[in-house]
């Protein structure tokens, strides 16, 4: 259809175009304006018009300028401007090709034009008003169709069968063919098909008797003519009994072939294997050149990458069923129900066995595990490596956490992680660290490096160079401690609990320190010993006993401002209550009846001064204060009588001079008599308590 639309500017040019909407350029081969049978209608439209200079036909060369507006004025151009230089004008009638590319999409456009004379440079004149652009005959050309609702802002258009039915009220449905359809959702499809229903807003129903019934879901049913119904909002739900395949420009990229009892999937590039008569497959993922895929067992499935094996290369033999690889490339899923995640050249080659990802893994244990990492491998029975590089587990139930060159190489042995740990016992653990080995059943070693727990149920619990060689043997740490003995203790620097149940503990002098005897206690202290059972509120020690650097004897706190309630004692009394206290001689039960000992009993001991914590025991503190208490005491009588004996010997020389004066005894009495009864007058003070006299 052809419209003619006259346009005078304001500076006298007068212009009229015949638009023909629509229409292409003329292509090679056709005259202009033609198209041969075979060719598409592209974007190019072409303009005709009229162009009068003054009133008459113009004649002669002049350029033109176009934009597509979205308004007949002000508005927002849509396209363009497109100019065409130096067109010639013959009896004012010209043609122009123009393309402004996809924009007359249905929503209303103006052509604005500007001219001037050519050759010039100079600028356009714009001719007014704009041009509405119109349909072309193609836009017309639709038989079939219909549209209603048109009062509504998304009318529905529908084609086909005269019997295709919109729901009343529902808007922006479309029926594009086909018999005996039905939309009732609003902006629902139907694509074509026969007896399908759109019920849902925003569904699609395509194929035969396919229904989608609720908001968003996507029907495609085959033509196997039973009902294919929705159960859910935007479900997507496809019926294909003769199998699926959906194709790029490489090649397949979705196929589904039915087998009996379980169908099979392949997709991807289009050299992927899947082995004919295999059942339940599912094949995906790229494939590079020459690096396919292959799934050759029932149930196996391969979901991407490159050059993935799921089960058996021979489709004779099926012992890998239900295999599957993930993705990746170069990875083998081998085993009854084995499955690689992903990652490259990968293995899973035994029943149940799992590579979850990473790089030349390998699980070749029933039931084994590969989390990732790389260069790993889990030969034993359910055995697992979490990750790391170049680890072992290599019995059953055996499990490397990471780090690496780890071996667990024992029955449900453990190495968490770390450098070149073993842990080659069953249940023996390795937690981390460097070097360390777990020998012994039950063995661990925590951490730390070159650390060696050989012994049943041993423990190292870290630091460097420690051995536990015993049964039940341990050394909590240090540098280079041995607990050899079974049940022995070894730490600090360079311990060695060489008997069984020894405990020993050195300090940090760089010398070798062992035990004696079984079960015996020896530590090494060369600073001093302290243990305090109190404090003040600040820490400060207030109870305890101590052994001072290089000494041999306990001391004990005696600070006055550690003491309260202080009250004299009476010495007298003290040295008369131990007068009486019983003191034997005796031997410990737990001790050799050769190796004896003298002192009271606990019990005496309590009876007789009341003091300690119990009859139980006697503290040396104790002791020490009734021996100095009557020390005291027999010291006073000793001053006592030294007083008496100076008297008695002042008295005797007294005599001694009288006799010497008159040289005649005294009368009735020997001299020695008289001496002798002085010096036994001296002697005996007091019951119970003996001085020998002075020479």
């Amino acid at each position: 259809m052809k419209r003619n639309l006259g346009i005078v500017c304001a500076t006298g040019f007068v212009i009229a175009l015949m638009l023909l909407a629509g229409m292409p350029t003329g292509l090679a081969g056709a005259p202009a304006g033609e198209m041969a049978a075979q060719d598409m209608l592209g974007p190019v439209i072409t303009y005709q018009g009229r162009l009068t200079d003054m009133d008459a036909p113009a004649h002669g060369s002049y350029d033109l300028i176009f934009g597509v507006w979205d308004a007949p004025a002000g508005g927002t151009l849509v396209a363009g401007p497109v100019e065409r230089e130096n067109v010639a004008v013959k009896n004012g009638i010209f043609v122009v090709d123009l393309d402004f590319g996809e924009v007359f999409n249905g929503e209303a456009r103006f052509l604005e034009i500007g001219v001037r004379r050519g050759p010039s440079t100079g600028a356009y004149t714009t001719l007014s008003p704009r041009q509405t652009v119109r349909p072309a005959p193609y836009a017309l050309a639709l038989p079939g169709m219909r549209t209603e609702n048109l009062d509504a802002r998304a009318p529905n258009v529908i084609g086909g069968d005269l019997d295709n039915t919109v729901g009343a009220g529902v808007e922006g449905a479309t029926i594009a063919g086909g018999f005996a359809h039905e939309a009732r959702g609003n902006a629902s499809t139907i694509p074509g098909g026969e007896g399908n229903r759109a019920n849902g807003a925003y569904s699609l129903a395509a194929g035969r008797y396919a229904q989608a019934m609720h908001q968003g879901a996507f029907v495609w049913a085959d033509s196997a003519g039973a009902p294919l119904q929705s159960a859910a909002v935007d479900q997507f739900l496809i019926r294909a009994s003769g199998g699926m395949t959906l194709t790029t420009s490489a090649g397949v990229m979705l196929q589904m072939i039915p087998r009996q009892g379980s169908p099979s999937f392949a997709f991807g590039h289009h050299g992927n294997v899947l082995t004919a008569g295999a059942k339940g497959v599912v094949l995906g993922g790229g494939g590079e050149s020459g690096s396919i895929n292959r799934a050759t067992d029932d149930f196996a499935m391969v979901a991407g990458g490159a050059g993935n094996q799921a089960g058996n290369n021979n489709a004779s033999v099926s012992d890998a069923p239900y295999a599957a690889v993930g993705g990746g490339k170069g990875n083998r899923s081998t085993g009854r129900g084995a499955v690689v995640g992903g990652g490259e050249y990968n293995s899973a080659t035994a029943q149940d066995a799992t590579v979850a990802g990473g790089k030349e893994n390998s699980a070749s244990g029933q039931d084994s595990t590969i989390a990732g990492g790389r260069d790993n491998a889990a030969t034993g029975e359910a055995s697992t490596v979490a990750g790391g590089v170049d680890n072992g587990a290599n019995a059953v139930y055996s499990a490397v956490g990471g780090g690496t060159l780890n071996v667990a190489s024992g029955q449900s042995a453990t190495v968490g992680g770390g450098n070149a740990n073993t842990a080659g016992a069953g249940n023996a653990t390795v937690a981390g660290g460097n070097g360390n080995t777990a020998g012994g059943t039950y063995a661990s070693v925590g951490g730390g490096r070159g650390n060696d727990a050989s012994g049943t149920h041993s423990t190292v619990a870290g630091g460097r160079d420690n051995a536990a060689s015993g049964t039940e043997a341990m050394s909590p740490g240090g540098g280079g401690n041995r607990a050899e003995g079974d049940y022995s203790f070894a730490a600090g620097r360079q311990a060695l609990a060489s008997h069984a149940g020894s405990f020993v503990w050195a300090d940090a002098t760089e010398l070798d320190f062992g035990s004696l005897a079984d079960n015996d206690f020896s530590a090494r202290a060369t600073g001093g010993v302290r243990f305090v059972t109190a404090v003040d509120a600040s820490g400060n020690p207030t109870a305890g006993i101590s052994l001072p650097a290089g000494g041999s004897s306990w001391g004990t706190p005696s600070d006055r401002n550690l003491k309260e309630h202080i009250v004299p004692v009476d010495g007298r009394e003290v040295l008369e209550q131990l007068a009486a206290m019983p003191i034997s001689r005796w031997n410990y039960r737990t001790q050799d009846d050769s190796i004896q000992h003298i002192g009271p009993m606990s019990q005496d001991f309590q009876a007789a001064f009341g003091i300690g914590e119990d009859d139980l025991h006697i503290a040396t503190v104790d002791a020490d204060g009734v021996a100095l208490a009557a020390g005291q005491a027999l010291y006073a009588l000793v001053e006592a009588q030294e007083a008496q004996i100076a008297a008695l010997e002042a008295r005797l020389e007294a005599l001694e001079m009288e006799q010497n004066a008159s040289s005649e005894p005294l009368a009735g009495w020997p001299a020695w008599i008289l001496l002798g009864s002085v010096l036994v007058a001296g002697v005996v003070v007091r019951p119970g308590v003996f001085r020998g006299g002075r020479a």
